[in-house]
């Protein structure tokens, strides 16, 4: 994917905030419902990540239809959370990702941006397969649960535990996987 200096240009007028810092970015959309992890696991994973780098930043992506996701991340780390949600063009998400050091997603097509600008990816997987649509190059970094429904490539959840494929991935266990992308001890 070619560097877009434009575009890159654009973002530090409406962003200057961005240069010189550290941003890890979050994806709590997907197309599918039952592909979100949930936004308050985000939260917890943003907490945690600030408690523990005090230089990190989180820059939350996604349509205007994730707005809410990002409200949610955006205050549980205030100060320290852009929500970009709804705001970007898809030029502008692209440089966005370029500029971060990592992005913790869904099964999304921001993923598989990242996974091809060689940014560190950890993915949150559900009720589809990480050996089918994982992030190429990574998917050794991408986490699923093993439960007896996963993954049943499903838009709908017809688990009794609605959800429990993503729901009872914890915000701790994606820490852990994070802290290790970054090559630091949590």
């Amino acid at each position: 994917m070619p560097k877009r200096p434009d575009v890159a240009a654009g973002i530090l007028g409406k962003w200057p905030q961005i240069q010189g810092r550290r941003w890890i970015i979050l994806q709590p959309g997907a197309r599918w419902l039952n592909k979100r992890w949930p936004a308050e696991h985000f939260a917890e994973l943003a907490r945690r990540l600030a408690a523990k780098n005090g230089d990190l930043n989180f820059a939350i992506l996604g349509g205007t239809e994730d707005e809410a996701l990002g409200r949610v991340i955006a205050h549980a780390v205030p100060g320290r959370s852009l929500d970009l949600t709804g705001k970007l063009s898809l030029p502008e998400m692209v440089e966005w990702v370029r500029f971060s050091e990592l992005m913790v997603t869904n099964d999304t097509g921001p993923m598989h941006v990242a996974a091809a600008l060689g940014k560190r990816v950890v993915a949150l997987f559900g009720p589809t397969e990480p050996a089918r649509t994982g992030p190429y190059g990574q998917i050794e970094h991408a986490l699923q649960l093993d439960l007896p429904c996963v993954p049943c490539m499903r838009s709908r959840c017809t688990y009794f535990k609605p959800l429990e494929c993503l729901r009872a991935l914890s915000p701790a266990a994606v820490f852990d996987s994070v802290g290790k992308r970054l090559g630091e001890a949590v």
